[in-house]
Formats: C-alpha cells, sequence, structure tokens
C-alpha cells in the first residue's frame, strides 16, 4: 500500500496545522520540532539556543545543512511555529 502525503493538506491527520505547503502541489511534514513531540513550540527554540554556533547534524538543525544558525531559527523555526502533526490513538 501507498500514501502519498504530497498531495494535498487533507492527506495528513490535521489538515493544514500538520503541514507546510513546498510549492504550488506539494505539502511535507513541517521541520522545526526539535523536541521531538509533534509540535514546533518555544520549547524547540530553547534547545535551538542551547546549540547556535554548533557545527554537525543536531535536533535544532532544522535546514540540515549541518550547521545551528540563525537561517535555522529565521527560516524554518519561526515560519513554521505552532504547526504540528499528531497521530491519532
Amino acid at each position: 500500500m501507498t500514501y502519498d502525503f504530497t498531495t494535498d493538506s487533507s492527506q495528513f491527520y490535521g489538515g493544514s496545522s500538520a503541514c507546510v505547503q513546498i510549492d504550488e502541489s506539494r505539502w511535507a511534514i513541517p521541520a522545526g520540532d526539535a523536541t521531538k513531540n509533534g509540535i514546533i513550540e518555544t520549547t524547540d527554540k530553547e534547545i535551538w539556543s542551547n546549540e547556535a554556533g554548533k557545527q554537525g547534524y543536531s535536533p535544532s538543525d532544522f535546514n540540515l545543512d549541518g550547521q545551528v544558525d540563525n537561517c535555522d531559527l529565521n527560516d524554518i523555526w519561526l515560519k513554521n511555529l505552532g504547526l504540528g502533526g499528531w497521530i491519532p490513538e
């Protein structure tokens, strides 16, 4: 069985609050959840603050470029703040 999450926000449990539109026809899970609790929130920024300036992949390297810097905070975390995905129980 194949399920394509990229075709519409309705494909995600939680709808548009659980995903981001990356172009006219594709959707994806949002980056920025350093705590891995399913919600992008201020506690994720706290982890980023503690790791800012570090090199190498880490939970707060939101754009996966190997550096924890302002691009992770401003371009990824801030843009996705408040989004999250949930798994139904």
